[in-house]
């Protein structure tokens, strides 16, 4: 029984991603990428790939209801809250001109939640190749490499993801962020 017991153990730590890095805004686009790259070896057969932050509270109903409209087959895009943005050369998000010389962003989306075909993650992984490397990961994973793929982005600003919560959002708002009082909230979702 003991070795039923350590086999299974080491088959799911085998199947587990593992990534050894500092949790460090700077190295999110480490992490995404190694999770795309092993999505990409090991959940081929999977249709969608749904990214999203720890704190967001996300109607799987109208998730569900969405992603039916759409043939897995022939989507070319990220679903996003898509996003424009000139590049911040001071602050928390500053980036050198050095590290990416433009002064706009690409289209990109918030990396609260973003949903892409699970076929397209390995466009993603290879035009990482030879990119060079922005460790802000929301604009380099969904924005340059998605644009180097031949990827794009669409999204619904009101509609996909809201800041607060309200009862009226419920069935028409997919996303919220820092929802307070979650199991409520999840109690007047499922009614």
């Amino acid at each position: 029984m003991e070795k039923v017991i350590s086999f299974g153990v080491q088959l799911s730590i085998r199947c587990t991603p593992q990534v050894d890095i500092d949790d460090d805004y700077h190295l999110l686009t480490y992490k995404g990428l190694a999770a795309l790259s092993w999505i990409t070896r090991h959940c081929g057969h999977v249709p969608w790939i749904l990214h999203a932050d720890d704190d967001v509270f996300i109607d799987i109903f109208l998730l569900h209801i969405n992603m039916r409209e759409f043939d897995v087959k022939t989507v070319e895009h990220f679903f996003c809250n898509a996003l424009t943005s000139h590049v911040l050369r001071s602050g928390r998000w500053a980036v050198s001109h050095k590290q990416y010389p433009s002064h706009q962003y690409p289209v990109f989306c918030s990396g609260r939640l973003w949903i892409l075909p699970t076929r397209l993650a390995p466009k993603i992984v290879k035009a990482a190749k030879n990119e060079p490397f922005l460790w802000v990961d929301d604009v380099f994973i969904t924005g340059i490499l998605g644009r180097k793929a031949n990827i794009s982005v669409i999204g619904d600003p009101d509609g996909f993801a809201s800041e607060s919560i309200n009862a009226s959002d419920i069935g028409r708002v997919l996303a919220w962020h820092s929802v307070k009082d979650r199991q409520r909230w999840w109690d007047i979702l499922q009614r």
